[in-house]
C-alpha cells in the first residue's frame, strides 16, 4: 500500500512538471520610457489660516518645516522631448528625514523630504487628452536601485494611469534635485498667478510596464469587426501618445 501510494504520488508530480513544462510561459510587458518636462512650478506650504488662503495677488516666499504640507503645481511642457501640455501636481505630507540630529529634523536612516501623491495629466500640443500618470512614495532622496541612469532623485512606485497609461505600473522619479528646482511660496498667495511670477523646473522619469502597451487598447479606439483586439501597431498609429514617442513630430510649443 505505501509502494503503491508513493508510485501514485510520483506518477501526480510527473504529470504536475509536465503540464508547467508545457504551458507557454506568461509574456513579458513591453517596456515604455518617459520624460516629462515640467516649467512654472510653485510648491504652496500650509503655512496660512482658512481665511487667507489663495488671497494675495503678490509673490510670496515660504519655507518647508517639517509636519506640515506642500502642494505643488506645474505646467507640463514636453513629452519625451517633444511639445506637450497639461498639469503636474503633488500633495506632500513633509516629513524632512535625515540620517543626522538636527533640530527640526527627524532622524532617519535615509534623506527624503516625505509622503508625496503625484499626479502628471497629459495632453497633446493641441489640448487634446492623452492620460495620466499616478505615482505614490517618498518625494526627494536618492533613487531605487534598477533605476535608469537618468533617475536620480525621488522613489515613486507609479501605481495606475487613465487614458492611454490604462494599466500602467513602474517608477519614477526626477533628473535633479526638487529641492533646487521649486519655488517655495505660502499658501497665501493667489494661484492664479502662478504663471506670471514665474517657478522652477523639472525632468521628471518613468519606467513604465503595462499589458496595454502590448497590443490591448486601454480606452477609446474603434474595435475591429467580431471584437477582436487591435494589434499593437494599430494602436500605437491612432493613438494621441504615438505623436510624441515615435510616429510623428510634436506641434508648437505652449505660448
Amino acid at each position: 500500500m505505501v509502494g503503491t501510494a508513493r508510485l501514485g504520488s510520483v506518477l501526480v508530480a510527473a504529470a504536475i512538471l509536465a503540464a508547467a513544462q508545457a504551458s507557454p510561459a506568461p509574456a513579458a510587458n513591453s517596456v515604455l520610457t518617459l520624460t516629462i518636462d515640467v516649467e512654472n512650478i510653485t510648491t504652496y506650504i500650509g503655512d496660512s489660516d482658512f481665511a487667507d488662503l489663495a488671497s494675495d495677488p503678490r509673490a510670496t516666499v515660504a519655507f518647508p518645516k517639517t509636519f506640515s504640507t506642500l502642494v505643488g503645481i506645474g505646467d507640463i511642457v514636453r513629452l519625451n522631448g517633444k511639445p506637450a501640455r497639461g498639469t503636474w501636481t503633488v500633495f506632500t505630507a513633509l516629513e524632512i528625514l535625515a540620517p543626522i540630529e538636527a533640530p527640526g529634523v527627524a532622524i532617519a536612516d535615509i534623506a527624503r523630504g516625505g509622503i508625496a501623491t503625484s499626479v502628471h495629466e497629459i495632453q497633446d500640443a493641441s489640448g487634446r487628452p492623452i492620460g495620466s500618470l499616478i505615482g505614490v512614495g517618498m518625494a526627494g532622496g536618492p533613487a531605487p536601485p534598477l533605476s535608469p541612469p537618468n533617475h536620480r532623485f525621488g522613489n515613486l512606485a507609479v501605481v495606475g494611469g487613465t487614458g492611454y497609461f490604462f494599466g500602467a505600473q513602474g517608477i519614477g522619479g526626477e533628473t535633479t534635485n526638487p529641492v533646487e528646482s521649486f519655488r517655495f511660496a505660502s499658501a497665501s498667495e493667489d494661484p492664479s498667478r502662478r504663471r506670471d511670477h514665474g517657478g522652477g523646473q523639472l525632468r521628471f522619469v518613468f519606467t513604465l510596464t503595462a499589458p496595454a502597451f502590448d497590443g490591448i487598447n486601454p480606452v477609446g479606439s474603434p474595435r475591429p469587426k467580431g471584437g477582436q483586439a487591435e494589434s499593437r501597431d494599430a494602436v500605437l498609429k491612432t493613438s494621441p501618445l504615438a505623436r510624441y514617442l515615435a510616429l510623428e513630430d510634436g506641434a508648437e510649443e505652449r505660448e
